[in-house]
């Protein structure tokens, strides 16, 4: 099937060719022959029955395993096939539903919490998942530490005017260090000095997961003759007095004429990491503990003491009776308001979640498009992989038929060149048959170029002359001969034998008339009326001897050998 295609096809292109350009055409059809030699010589029966012997005997299957597949493929450009595939047809097949359906939202879970425990790490701060939520808060714990005065005359003090104290080391007090300048002194345990216009600073401190209310309040009591003063600025000779609560950053709260000096503070709860907290199935509650030394904890405080001067102008021979000094303190932890803060709790929950599951959502999107991808990249891969196919298919096609036509020209040039060499020695085989045939047949009755071709009008019952052909395609032999020899029927029969070569296709039967014309005599020699075999002649003998040409070459009427009336 293959091979008549081939052929209807080499056909074709030269039909159409030859509309435009025999030449090109030619030239187009006989390429890779060499323009053989003696082709116009051949019919087109015979060159077909060539061609079909050409296609014959090329091997297919010879010609398949030729082709070098990977060579093919290595023709191949990638990257035009690509430009090739539809990217938006592929995406379209691609079913997200099944691609979901292979996330698990244990895995997009476990992918946050790395993913937040990393951020958490390079930050430095706490990890938090959502598997391991620890409360900070879970009860209150109260835990205020008040500070502990051992010595009852902490805030006593010592109105000294003119300095006497520190002229005198504090000799009369045992002795010691003196600030110098101070004229109100306080008995110090610790610090710089023994005696100075500050007294010792006392600490306290909240150790309670809530806030604690600090309240300070210094009172005197049993003035007479002095005057309680707000500021340091003394005018005149009255026995003024500077007393005020101050703090560990040198804040003052001066007791004024109100006698009375209050401070209030509020002190922030404990570190959320301070505590560790254990539910208690027992008790139906938490059991607390710190989770190390509280002196390494920052818990919040409050530090103070007292900071006094009095008027070295003044009178102070004066003065009879000293004021006291009172200083109290309370703390009160702000206990948690559970239901404001279990309504904030389930807020804050509520909005983690909300971040949480968008988080989630944006994990999952991204796993998806991480699918989509992998699975678009695996469809263009089958895509390309189709169109490598198809184009080897193609390129394949393309080089089976390049080798099929030179296979098959190869060989129809060979055929064709054998052909025409065994004719053309057939032809001098029988070219040298046929003069031997026509001078030495004796069995005619006479010979001689007057009466060469022409019989004796006056014989009815002989053959009528004829030219034998010796060819291989007139189709009649030497024995045919000599029978119609042997069929003469009258002994005054004149038969002259005429060699003719004959050339070209099968010979035609020819009337003796049509060939000399009808004035050869009163009889025409016609196979019907002789009842003999008519002669028969070639066709390309007709075509090289028309009978104009051939009477010219025939003796006149005047000649004594004419062997007919002109």
């Amino acid at each position: 099937m293959k091979k008549h295609f081939f052929k209807s096809i080499i056909a074709l292109s030269v039909t159409t060719l030859l509309v435009g350009n025999p030449l090109v055409a030619f030239c187009a059809y006989e390429e890779g022959d060499d323009y053989i030699d003696g082709i116009d010589e051949l019919s087109d029966s015979e060159l077909d029955e060539i061609e079909d012997e050409a296609l014959d005997e090329v091997d297919e299957d010879e010609i398949r395993s030729e082709i070098d597949i990977d060579e093919l493929y290595s023709r191949i450009d990638d990257d035009e096939l690509s430009d090739e595939i539809d990217m938006d047809a592929l995406e379209s097949q691609i079913d997200e539903e099944e691609l979901l359906s292979q996330i698990s939202d244990e895995d997009l879970e476990d992918e946050l919490d790395r993913r937040e425990a990393e951020e958490a790490e390079e930050s430095g701060e706490d990890v938090r998942t959502s598997k391991l939520e620890i409360d900070p808060h879970p009860i209150d714990v109260t835990n205020i530490r008040y500070p502990i005065i051992e010595n009852d005359a902490a805030f006593d003090y010592i109105i000294d005017p003119q300095m006497l104290i520190y002229e005198t080391d504090a000799i009369r007090y045992g002795g010691g260090k003196v600030e110098k300048d101070a004229t109100l002194l306080f008995r110090n345990t610790e610090g710089e000095y023994d005696f100075s216009s500050k007294s010792d600073m006392f600490t306290v401190m909240n150790m309670g997961n809530v806030p604690a209310k600090f309240e300070l309040v210094a009172r005197v009591s049993n003035v007479k003759e002095l005057t309680f003063e707000e500021t340091e600025n003394f005018t005149g000779e009255d026995c003024d007095i500077y007393l005020a609560l101050i703090d560990s950053e040198g804040n003052e709260t001066p007791i004024g004429s109100d006698l009375e000096a209050r401070v209030e503070v509020e002190l922030d709860a404990a570190p959320e990491n301070a505590y560790a907290y254990k539910w208690n199935d027992e008790k139906g509650t938490f059991d607390y503990s710190l989770t190390e030394e509280a002196e390494n904890i920052a818990f919040d405080t409050y530090t103070f003491g007292l900071v006094g001067k009095c008027n070295g102008d003044g009178d102070w021979s004066r003065l009879k009776v000293f004021p006291k000094i009172k200083i109290t303190w309370d703390a009160e932890s702000i206990l948690t308001d559970w239901d404001a803060v279990n309504a904030k709790k389930a807020q804050e929950e509520a909005e983690r979640k909300s971040l949480r599951d968008a988080k989630i959502d944006t994990l999952r999107d991204e796993k998806l498009a991480e699918l989509k991808a992998a699975a678009l990249e695996e469809l263009v891969d089958e895509k390309l992989s189709e169109l490598r196919d198809e184009k080897k298919d193609e390129l394949f096609e393309e080089e089976y038929d390049r080798l099929f036509k030179e296979e098959y020209l190869r060989i129809r040039k060979n055929k064709i060149e054998n052909y025409i060499s065994n004719k053309r020695e057939q032809e001098s085989d029988d070219d040298d048959d046929t003069y031997y045939d026509a001078s030495g047949d004796e069995s005619g009755g006479g010979s001689g170029d007057e009466n060469s071709g022409a019989g004796d009008s006056n014989d009815s019952g002989g053959d009528s002359s004829a030219g034998e052909a010796s060819g291989d395609d007139d189709g009649y032999s030497d024995e045919e001969n000599a029978a119609s020899s042997e069929g003469e029927s009258s002994e005054d029969s004149n038969t002259t034998d005429t060699n003719i070569e004959a050339s070209g296709s099968d010979s035609d039967i020819v009337n003796s008339d049509a060939f000399y014309g009808e004035d050869v005599g009163d009889e025409s020699y016609d196979s019907d009326d002789s009842g003999d075999d008519a002669s028969t002649l070639d066709s390309s003998y007709e075509d090289s001897y028309n009978p104009d040409t051939y009477y010219e070459d025939v003796p006149s009427e005047d000649s004594d050998d004419a062997g007919f009336e002109g």
